[in-house]
């Protein structure tokens, strides 16, 4: 069963609407048509397919969950991310840096404003940052403060409202 879960928002201890997808085993009687309940977790019920290569280029909208992130469509497909407040940000889990050499980060981007990359939790130091003042899409990409290696979580920290995001990688 696919669901919104507000497990994001009960960790912040906020009422913010902090929701992500998620999905979780729900048993079926299929003979008598009878939806058994289930007490486990959305936290523990899946585990992530594969981890994310951050080597290529990633769709801004691809996260495990998000923060004041609406989208900029083109038709009936999402181009972008867009930012609706100071402070949005997006979270990426599973992020695989392998043993290979982080030396920049780089993110296609329209609008102004400084974007800081944390790793594993909020309120840590930026292991990468970016400030721009684009009016169209433009690769923008700076040098890494932190080198990293093997699996991390990934926070992208937007500073500022009307910030648009295409992709990002890591060089």
């Amino acid at each position: 069963m696919f669901h919104h879960t507000m497990l994001k928002q009960s960790k912040m201890e906020t009422r913010g609407s902090f929701r992500s997808l998620s999905v979780a085993e729900l048993p079926v009687d299929e003979e008598n048509l009878v939806f058994t309940e289930t007490k486990a977790s959305a936290k523990s019920n899946v585990t992530q397919i594969k981890y994310v290569d951050p080597y290529i280029e990633n769709n801004a909208e691809t996260s495990f969950t998000a923060a004041v992130i609406g989208y900029e469509y083109d038709g009936s497909l999402v181009k972008a991310v867009k930012t609706e407040e100071s402070g949005a940000w997006i979270y990426i889990k599973g992020v695989d840096f392998g043993d290979k050499k982080v030396n920049t980060f780089a993110a296609v981007v329209k609008g102004e404003g400084k974007i800081q990359v944390l790793a594993d939790e909020m309120g840590t130091s930026p292991i990468a940052e970016l400030e721009f003042d684009n009016k169209e899409y433009h690769g923008i990409y700076n040098k890494t403060a932190k080198k990293l290696k093997g699996v991390h979580d990934i926070y992208i920290v937007i500073s500022d409202p009307d910030v648009y995001i295409d992709s990002w990688r890591f060089a």
